[in-house]
C-alpha cells in the first residue's frame, strides 16, 4: 500500500479497537436516543445507492481525450494520403459515385470477393 493510505488504516484500526474496548467493558455507555437517532440517520444515508443513470456522459469522458488524439492522427495521415495521390483518379470516383451509386456498390462488392 502507498503511504497516502497508512495514515487512513491507522485511523481505521483506532476506531476498530475503541469499538472492541467498548464492547468489552462492562458498563454501558450512556447515550441519549438524540445521539442514537441521528448515528442511524448517517447511517441510512451512507446505505442510499444513488440511481443508475441509463446514459451517463460523464462516464465517457476520460474517452474524449483519447478520441481527440486518434482523431487528430487520422485527419493527418488522410492529409499526407490525399497530399501524395493523384486527385484526378479520387474526383473519378467521386463522379461515378454520384451519377450511378448502384455500380458503384457493385464494384466494391466484385473486389471483395
Amino acid at each position: 500500500m502507498g503511504t497516502a493510505m497508512k495514515p487512513r488504516t491507522e485511523q481505521i484500526g483506532k476506531i476498530e479497537e475503541a469499538f472492541k474496548a467498548a464492547y468489552r467493558s462492562e458498563e454501558a455507555i450512556p447515550v441519549s436516543p438524540a445521539w442514537e437517532n441521528k448515528v442511524m440517520e448517517g447511517v441510512r444515508r451512507s446505505a442510499k445507492v444513488p440511481p443508475m443513470k441509463y446514459f451517463d456522459p460523464e462516464a465517457f469522458r476520460h474517452l474524449v481525450w483519447r478520441f481527440a488524439a486518434a482523431t487528430c492522427l487520422f485527419v493527418l495521415a488522410l492529409t499526407v494520403y490525399a497530399m501524395s495521390s493523384d486527385f484526378g483518379s479520387a474526383s473519378d470516383v467521386t463522379k461515378v459515385f454520384f451519377e450511378n451509386p448502384l455500380a458503384i456498390d457493385v464494384i466494391h462488392t466484385l473486389e471483395s470477393l
